[in-house]
Formats: C-alpha cells, sequence, structure tokens
C-alpha cells in the first residue's frame, strides 16, 4: 500500500512539476510581485502536503523496500533529498524575490534552475513504477 501511494504522490508532484515549469510560470512572467505572491501561497497550500506524504513514503520504502528493492528505493530518496534541497535552497528564495519585487534575471534563473527538479521528480516516477512491480 505504501508503494502505490509513493507512486501516487511521486507522479502527482512529476506532472504538477511539468505544469508549472511550461505553463504556469510562463503564465506568471509578467505580473506583478503581489500576484506572483499569491499563486506561490496557494500553489504551496496544495503541493507542501503532498511533498511530505512523499517524503514519508519514500523513507518507509528506504527502511523496509518490496520485493528486495533496496537499490531503488535508496535512489529514489536520494533523488528525492536532492529535490527537497532544490527547492529549500534555490526555488524557495526565488520565490520569495519575485514576491517581493519584480526581477527578469530572477525568473529566468527560475526557469533554469527548476529543470532539476523537472528531471528530478521524472527520474522518481519511473523508480516509484519500478518498486511497485513484483520481483520475478
Amino acid at each position: 500500500m505504501i508503494a502505490l501511494v509513493h507512486a501516487a504522490s511521486t507522479w502527482f508532484l512529476a506532472g504538477l512539476i511539468w505544469t508549472m515549469q511550461l505553463v504556469h510560470y510562463r503564465a506568471l512572467e509578467g505580473a506583478p510581485p503581489e500576484e506572483f505572491a499569491r499563486n506561490t501561497r496557494r500553489t504551496a497550500a496544495v503541493v507542501v502536503p503532498v511533498m511530505l506524504l512523499e517524503l514519508a513514503c519514500a523513507v518507509a520504502l528506504a527502511s523496509a523496500p518490496p520485493w528486495g528493492r533496496a537499490a531503488e528505493a535508496r535512489a529514489g530518496l536520494a533523488l528525492l533529498m536532492l529535490v527537497w534541497l532544490s527547492t529549500a535552497f534555490v526555488q524557495f528564495p526565488l520565490h520569495r524575490r519575485l514576491s517581493r519585487a519584480r526581477d527578469a534575471a530572477g525568473f529566468a534563473r527560475l526557469l533554469r534552475t527548476n529543470w532539476l527538479r523537472v528531471a528530478l521528480w521524472s527520474a522518481r516516477g519511473f523508480i516509484a513504477l519500478d518498486l511497485l512491480r513484483p520481483s520475478r
């Protein structure tokens, strides 16, 4: 059951980060800081609980990997740690900066650096699916 919740939360976040990268951020590119801040708060209200759920599942799976897939579970957790580090030290500060003042360079950096999270969550999605598959 944990592996299924893990896969669902990971793919939700993978899909969401792709949408943010390709649609949502582009729509906010010229937005005034207060609108950017409002959208950031609304998005965080949806994203943060799912990120916490995904983290709890990833830790549980790394502690007791299904089907003997310890390496995959640990790799998925390592990728998730990179997502969290990128979010905490790159994207979150950029969101705060853009919520205070319009900044073309900061916005370009957000778009550029967010590709890392897109790649990490996409890779995690495939690992999450693999953790659902019974071993042969």
